[in-house]
This record gives structure tokens, sequence and C-alpha cells, in this order.
């Protein structure tokens, strides 16, 4: 099968409005890996680990209070090389930036810009996002952008089995804010607007 976008975007889309549990989720990516030969891709990946590591670092992250004028939340992917890691290999890290324009205002709303606000620990090294990429990197019958669907949708099902927390963290000077995620280079899915209510 040829992973391109085309293929994964509306999976990804799916899986946004469905909102499953990180579990069911998790082994919904499973089956489908499993059904194209792939399912050792998953070998010692934990779901629990990544879930608490997830929720560790937005705690750490929405323990200051954004600027009033954040007016939407990105959660980005990309992979670099690390110099303190054993190996050349690329790693695929998660970060985090809060943008003053939203997806209505501007269609770059989640492009760095000078008043993109930058959390202190905005990058998060997942253990499992680097047994993954290890995983993925012995395999050579991959093709097209598997790894895209693989890392995109579990950040997708860990940003949607946050948002009870994202809604209890809200403070006082945002009563909504619009959530997204994507990959450096690619296109932007809009998860919507969060509100104390839900996610609209």
């Amino acid at each position: 099968m040829d992973w391109n976008w085309d293929v994964i975007e509306p999976i990804l889309v799916n899986q946004i409005k469905r909102k499953p549990s990180f579990i069911s989720g998790f082994h919904e990516i499973k089956n489908v890996l499993a059904t194209q030969s792939f399912a050792e891709l998953f070998e010692n990946v934990d779901e629990g680990r990544l879930q608490a590591e997830f929720s560790d670092w937005v705690n750490e992250i929405f323990a200051k209070r954004f600027p009033k004028e954040v007016k939407s939340l990105y959660f980005g992917l990309f992979s670099m090389v690390y110099p303190d890691n054993d190996s050349d290999d690329e790693i695929t890290t998660v970060y985090f930036c809060g943008s003053t324009s939203t997806p209505q205002d501007d269609d770059d709303w989640a492009c760095w810009t000078d008043n993109t606000y930058l959390a202190e620990n905005k990058y998060l090294v997942l253990t499992d996002f680097m047994i993954l990429d290890r995983n993925i990197n012995k395999n050579t019958d991959i093709d097209g952008d598997l790894d895209v669907l693989i890392f995109h949708s579990l950040l997708n099902l860990l940003v949607i089995n946050s948002l009870e927390m994202f809604q209890n963290l809200l403070n006082s000077t945002h009563k909504s804010v619009y959530l997204g995620s994507g990959y450096d280079g690619g296109d932007i899915l809009v998860m919507g607007r969060l509100t104390k209510e839900g996610l609209e």
C-alpha cells in the first residue's frame, strides 16, 4: 500500500472526529500495521508509559500561565539528531507552542514567529517514540509516509485523551483555545476549539 498523505489524512481526521480512548486508538493503529505485516514496529512500545510521560510534560507546561494573547495551542512533530545520543539516527520529537492567531485568522497560525509563545520545556522526547524510531529504522520494507501515520496518530491520541486535563488547566484569562497538531513541513490538522464544556 502506498502510504501517502492522501491516504493518511482521512485516517487522522476520522480519528480526531471519533476521539477514541487511548488504548482503543493505540490498538487500532497496531491492527492497521498488522494487516500490512508491520506488527513488529510496536514491539516493546508501552502505551501506559506513553501516556504517563506525555501527561507529566503537559502538567509542567500548563503550570505556568500563558500570555493572554495566546489563542491557539499546537503540538508538533519533527525529527532531529541529538548530540548526546549514542547513534546518528534521528529521533521523532514532540514540541509545543502557543499562537496569537487562530486557524480562522491565518493558515500559518501554527508557524513560529516573533509572537509565538514557547514554554521553557517545549520539547518532549518520548521513550516509546525512540523505540518506534529504532524499530522503523530496522525495517527496510516501509514505503511512503507510514511513519507519519504512526507518530501523528499517536500524538493525536495523546492530545485527545488529555482534553480533560487541558480544560482543568485553562486559566481565567483563557475561556477557549484552538488545538492543532502536525508535522513540521506538512499539513496542520485543527482538532477544534476547546472550552470548559469540551472540544467544539
